[in-house]
């Protein structure tokens, strides 16, 4: 019988990881199917999440940091101190509506070369999250730089935003549906992972604190020859963002672990456009959509 363990990161998310285990541990395969386990790292939390964890869900093995260590490497202590065959890498705002053990671990025993395998994504609307995705580019960065605005539609003969970022999300878009594709990409909101593959290669770099250690996990293990699934048939409720940072905050941690992706896998130079172009492109767009639109000539001779 394989031993599972779920490893959940948490950080002031009482409420949605009480509903995420809460959930997960309703929707499992039979006991006699799998050892199901569970580890909690609280990175500090002010909120009670950890109490909570140790009083509701006394089951649940949890260690409580002084500090907030971040997402990757909570995730690495967690992998480094478990005894499971298998490791399912879990964010805290997830709702699990399913047995999703049992598709990702099909899928996992089907291909040796396969690294992890996670769910199809959705909204608590329904809508399909584009978790399953080729590497991005400076092309995409661009691209989402402009998507939306009065800049970008009006060079869109030349440089189709829309299209750009489609092509990073094809994965997800050709066919929501279709199983056992393969991306470059996935987001670690939930992956299954074999334990003696993270003893061997590692779990997330811990140059990337905060954002990026899923996609910097997923270039490396490209480059050994390893490969990832996105099981579709299977899907998994992500809230998303519930123990992020907001604001001006996040968004120089994203933009620095992105430059750091860059800079490691394409070069200081790719790094260097990333962090000044990228910004200025940016800030061009906000000016364009500043200029006030000229009056129609309809407008004028009514007034």
């Amino acid at each position: 019988m394989p031993s599972i363990e779920a490893l959940i990161v948490s950080f002031n998310t009482k409420e949605v990881l009480k509903g995420a285990l809460t959930s997960l541990l309703r929707t499992l395969p039979p006991a006699h199917v799998v050892d199901f386990r569970v580890g909690i790292f609280d990175n500090a939390s002010s909120d009670g999440s950890a109490d909570m964890v140790a009083q509701e869900f006394s089951e649940v093995r949890l260690i409580r940091s002084n500090v907030n260590l971040g997402f990757g490497i909570a995730n690495n202590e967690l992998a480094r101190t478990s005894s499971a065959d298998y490791l399912l890498v879990l964010n805290s705002d997830v709702i699990v509506t399913e047995d999703i053990i049992t598709p990702l671990m099909c899928a996992l025993l089907q291909d040796s070369r396969l690294i992890a395998v996670g769910p199809r994504l959705i909204y608590p609307n329904g809508q399909v999250q584009h978790s399953a995705q080729r590497f991005p580019t400076l092309s995409y960065e661009f691209a989402q730089a402009l998507r939306g605005r009065r800049l970008g539609r009006a060079i869109r003969p030349l440089f189709d935003s829309q299209r750009r970022i489609d092509a990073v999300h094809q994965v997800t878009l050709t066919d929501q549906q279709a199983d056992n594709r393969t991306p470059e990409f996935m987001w670690a909101t939930c992956w299954l992972i074999r334990r003696r593959d993270v003893i061997t290669d590692g779990l997330f770099d811990e140059a990337f604190p905060m954002y990026d250690e899923d996609l910097d996990f997923c270039r490396r293990a490209q480059r050994r020859g390893r490969t990832f699934s996105y099981v579709s048939r299977t899907a998994l409720i992500h809230l998303g963002g519930a123990s992020s940072q907001t604001g001006a905050h996040k968004r120089r941690l994203m933009t620095r672990a992105r430059r750091r992706y860059y800079r490691r896998h394409q070069g200081l130079l790719v790094a260097g456009i990333y962090a000044g172009a990228v910004p200025a492109v940016e800030n061009l767009a906000r000016l364009v959509d500043g200029i006030p639109r000229p009056r129609s000539r309809d407008a004028r001779a009514h007034r």
